[in-house]
């Protein structure tokens, strides 16, 4: 049988065509694929006209009401001509209240995935033309379900491993917070440290893998807010006026778990970067969830301006507080003439919108020197500290004297 969750999504259109496909060519009234249980069978897709509503997907009957199990034993031949001939079948509650007089069925499964179901052709009156070579017709497209649910199980066991594996993480404490300063170019004084998810569990994937991972598996927002309320922990450690920066994807900033995780936090001190694994689609949802930000006075940021999805409609629409410049217009700015074009419009623009732009993944010396040149006011990257655990990089803030401009000393 199929050992799934019945609710779970199956390969919906490459099902229907080859049912639909394969009804007209026998010119059957009804095709259906079903799903059997041990004491059941369910109608899981249906194509063609049952004139009795008895066959409807979703529904479900006993299994000793119909066919099925019989031809998959080999007890009934997988075409019927004329079901009033075959006592076996004859009063069969399906064959009655569906009106089958003629049929061509055969089993669809893989045995190493356990599944098991029928992918049936019917017609209400008896059919003397239907034969042993319209079996093959039918087998044919029963293999192409079969391969399609296949892939589609295969896909769904390794969801349902991730799922298991991130729910470990999570409940665990295999994840963790790292802090990196965002400083100003002027002075080198550290105003905020964005917090950055670190995994002791395969560390050598990298959280962009292990976000994607839950991304695929429906537990983004799950992830994403426990990796927020860890960098929650770590402010009260933080300088009294620093910021601290945290990720979270549009999606996640829409929900209530999200909000939640914002209740009782110094939120005049808080910065939510929205990240962009995808398009930044301006749902009402999500406005929404902008403007309690704002009402609780928590800044936005909207992160890899120049490189990712969000486009200048995308920022004006957001009005964010904070712009991070991507760090591909920053690498080599000082040789580049026209990133330092496109870094001095947005240094513009962002004055416009009355908003911070921070220049991410500053490396070297020159690149923080053509930076300040061009008016960038906060730079984050490796030339002024890399990430490290979120109390060294506290403490090292807390500990920022003006005779110790920059923070190399962290590794």
């Amino acid at each position: 049988m199929f050992l799934h969750d019945p609710a779970q999504e199956l390969p919906d259109d490459v099902i229907d065509d080859a049912l639909e496909a394969v009804r007209l060519h026998l010119g059957m009234d009804v095709a259906y694929v079903s799903e059997a249980y041990p004491d059941s069978v369910v109608f899981r897709h249906v194509s063609g006209i049952d004139t009795n509503n008895y066959v409807q997907v979703g529904r479900k009957i006993p299994a000793n009401h119909i066919f099925c199990n019989k031809i998959a034993v080999g007890d009934v031949p997988c075409i019927i001509n004329d079901t009033a001939n075959i006592p076996q079948i004859q009063n069969l509650p399906f064959v009655r209240e569906a009106d089958v007089g003629s049929f061509v069925a055969v089993p669809i499964g893989q045995s190493r995935s356990g599944y098991f179901g029928m992918f049936c052709c019917y017609a209400h009156a008896p059919r003397d033309d239907i034969s042993e070579r319209d079996i093959a017709t039918v087998s044919m497209f029963a293999k192409l379900t079969t391969r399609s649910l296949k892939q589609h199980f295969d896909a769904q066991h390794e969801i349902n491993a991730l799922k298991k594996q991130l729910s470990r993480v999570i409940q665990d404490d295999s994840l963790s917070i790292h802090l990196q300063p965002i400083v100003s170019l002027s002075d080198g004084r550290p105003m905020a440290a964005e917090a950055l998810s670190r995994f002791s569990v395969h560390p050598g994937l990298g959280p962009e893998w292990w976000f994607a991972q839950a991304q695929r598996s429906d537990m983004q927002i799950e992830l994403e807010v426990k990796a927020i309320q860890l960098a929650l922990t770590h402010l009260p450690e933080m300088p009294a006026k620093a910021y601290l920066s945290v990720n979270a994807s549009p999606l996640t900033v829409a929900s209530p778990l999200f909000m939640d995780a914002m209740q009782g936090v110094p939120t005049d001190r808080l910065l939510v970067e929205l990240t962009e694994r995808e398009i930044i689609v301006e749902t009402p949802q999500l406005m929404q969830a902008l403007t309690v930000l704002r009402d609780k006075r928590i800044g936005i940021a909207i992160d890899d301006v120049g490189a990712g999805y969000a486009g200048l409609n995308t920022i004006v629409s957001l009005k964010p507080d904070v712009i991070k410049l991507d760090r591909s217009l920053v690498s080599a700015i000082h040789s580049c003439t026209v990133k330092q074009s496109l870094t001095k419009a947005m240094v513009h623009f962002a004055n416009e919108m009355n908003a911070f732009l921070v220049a991410e993944g500053v490396e070297t010396e020159a690149e923080h020197v053509s930076l300040k040149a061009l008016g960038v006011r906060l730079g984050q990257g490796f030339h002024y500290a890399r990430p490290a655990e979120a109390a060294i990089i506290a403490r090292q803030m807390r500990d920022y004297s003006k005779s110790n401009p920059t923070l190399r000393s962290v590794s």
